[in-house]
């Protein structure tokens, strides 16, 4: 699944002394591994950067060394054109971006000037921080850059990521496979705070992933499930009665809360108080505003 077959030449991709060290003593990366992880990654739905996208580096502050000298830390990314009436649009790792402050930090470069030990693999998206390596690896290779996407995948496996804040269970060996997973995850719960998103087409997502791999199936996340769905289920409040407009007011997001049940039940909480207020007001039992 590859968009070009370019070949290496025989050149050190990534510079030398940075791609072969961090390889160095780890068991290579199959292509048909890959290949998997690539077909598993649009299986689940996740962003993919188009054809004319172009590698960039993303500005992330620099490291300062003992003798003071530092060095430049970046994300890497691809950035896409603007399309007719739109922006250029920035993909990191699962995430896009078209905030005017990301695409200023945006640099070109090559998959030959690539220095991995300056690659920062953590990015915050609307609210839940992802990592990027594995993503950006599988972009890689959908464009033959075989090399430079093994090194990725190996760079997301040394990072210093917690895969268990993106719902993995403690105590499990997070492969490729399952960091490919708890990364939809992650990905899916970041659409659901957008403002706008559609999520009738996030709810079977997240069921294929909790079905598809077994340590995500917790309980907290069947409870997240259960709230989307009950959340979703279709009103007949009659257009233009208190309950419709209250169906109105509760497709508000919050901007505070601590996990994604909780944005479900208060979208639920928020419907029931109002249409009891408003019914009681009705009735005559409290008083209207401005009386």
């Amino acid at each position: 699944m590859r968009r070009d077959e370019i070949g290496q030449s025989g050149k050190t991709v990534l510079g030398p002394g940075i791609l072969l060290p961090l390889l160095a003593g780890a068991p290579a990366r199959a292509a048909d591994d890959l290949d998997v992880l690539v077909e598993t990654y649009v299986r689940l739905g996740l962003p993919m950067s188009p054809d004319d996208a172009m590698l960039v580096r993303i500005r992330d502050g620099s490291s300062r060394h003992a003798d003071a000298t530092e060095d430049q830390r970046y994300r890497l990314g691809f950035l896409a054109p603007a399309r007719p009436g739109g922006k250029a649009t920035l993909y990191v790792g699962v995430d896009t971006d078209t905030h005017e402050f990301y695409l200023s930090q945006c640099e070109p470069t090559s998959r030959d000037e690539v220095a991995l030990d300056r690659v920062e693999t953590r990015w915050r998206g609307p609210v839940f921080e992802t990592d990027t390596a594995l993503a950006t690896a599988i972009q890689c290779k959908v464009r033959g850059w075989d090399l430079l996407a093994g090194a990725l995948v190996e760079r997301s496996a040394s990072s210093t990521y917690d895969w268990h804040r993106s719902g993995m269970r403690r105590g499990i060996e997070v492969t490729p496979r399952v960091a490919l997973h708890a990364t939809a995850l992650t990905h899916w719960r970041n659409v659901i705070v957008t403002p706008e998103s559609d999520w009738s087409r996030v709810l079977p997502r997240l069921r294929r992933l909790v079905a598809e791999e077994p340590d995500l199936a917790q309980t907290s996340h069947h409870a997240l499930i259960e709230s989307m769905a009950a959340s979703l289920e279709p009103r007949a409040s009659p257009p233009g009665s208190v309950e419709a407009m209250i169906d109105d007011l509760v497709d508000a997001r919050p901007e505070d809360y601590w996990t994604l049940r909780q944005l479900f039940e208060y979208r639920e909480r928020v419907r029931a108080r109002a249409v009891a207020f408003l019914r009681a007001m009705e009735r005559g039992d409290v008083e209207r505003p401005g009386e």
